[in-house]
């Protein structure tokens, strides 16, 4: 897809704090995305934000559940510093990829 013709949501887990909203909102002006982004409150209920996703992509978090839930695929970041809580990788339902380290 082109950029444009996408939407990034970017949902903080309940227990980030204002700062690591703050540092989100750096990377997006840092790297400019030609793609819409949106940055729901951290609260919000993210059932639905799964189910209207094409792909989902998670650190460590019960959002996989969902995902997998939707047949989404899903994407675990981070993979090679932190465990497969969910076992996604091991059953087959995630894909594992690292983050380049100048992102962190």
């Amino acid at each position: 897809k082109d950029q444009k013709e996408v939407t990034l949501i970017i949902k903080q887990h309940p227990n980030e704090t204002e700062r690591d909203r703050q540092i989100i909102e750096s990377y997006i002006q840092r790297f400019n995305p030609e793609c819409t982004v949106l940055i729901p409150d951290k609260l919000d209920n993210t059932t639905e934000m799964v189910y209207i996703s094409d792909i989902v992509i998670q650190k460590s978090s019960t959002v996989g559940q969902e995902a997998v839930a939707f047949y989404k695929p899903l994407i675990i970041r981070d993979f090679a510093s932190n465990p497969d809580y969910g076992k996604y990788v091991e059953g087959g339902v995630g894909i594992p990829v690292c983050v380049l380290s100048w992102i962190s």
